[in-house]
């Protein structure tokens, strides 16, 4: 039985596009081996197509389980509304880990990997990830590091279980969407309410 740790380092997307918005929008990532333990980048809040996060998390693995050469990396990308903070999947990449478990290299190894819709599987751009393999006894140092408590919807490498926390986000989003409707309707002349009816129904 070796047990080993496993830091991945969810580093950037490029070429993401969102279709069908006013607005340009936000993007983040979310990545995990194990679906109970997920991990979730910042909001890359520049609108450009090719977000960057450089986000680490580490995990423990043992090679005595019997799933342990059928384990992958997940990583899902979320664009998100910069004004409404709505959110929506992107696209998805999975990352099998045979090869590195085997090589268990120290240094790490960067890759590109091809997001793809849900269902459909069509390209929507790539992530960028690194992964890191070693059989050291303690946490690598950079899983402190880079890990802090999270607040509002900006998650930083943070644990977290999903179904809380989106409960909270859409708690958060739809009082944030109430505010900002209110202030604009209040501004907006008679003219335009239209338009703005239009927008609370996205």
């Amino acid at each position: 039985m070796v047990k080993m740790w496993v830091e991945i380092c969810l580093i950037s997307a490029r070429g993401v596009r969102a279709s069908h918005s006013l607005w340009k929008r936000q993007w983040y990532a979310i990545g995990w081996i194990d679906p109970n333990n997920k991990y979730i980048t910042k909001v890359d809040a520049s609108t450009n197509t090719n977000p960057l996060w450089r986000t680490k998390f580490s995990v423990q693995l043992d090679n005595s389980e019997p799933t342990f050469q059928d384990l992958a990396l997940n990583v899902e990308v979320y664009s998100r509304d910069p004004f409404f903070f709505t959110e929506k999947l992107h696209g998805s990449a999975t990352v099998l880990l045979k090869e590195f478990l085997a090589k268990q290299l120290q240094n790490e190894e960067v890759g590109s990997y091809q997001l793809r819709k849900k269902k459909s599987g069509k390209p929507r751009g790539f992530v960028d990830v690194s992964i890191r393999v070693s059989e050291d006894k303690q946490e690598p140092n950079s899983h402190s590091e880079k890990f802090r408590t999270f607040s509002s919807s900006q998650f930083v490498g943070v644990q977290f279980n999903h179904a809380k926390i989106s409960r909270q986000t859409s708690m958060t989003t739809q009082h944030k969407k109430n505010n900002w409707l209110h202030s604009f309707l209040k501004k907006t002349p008679s003219k335009d309410l239209d338009f703005a009816r239009d927008c609370a129904l996205l």
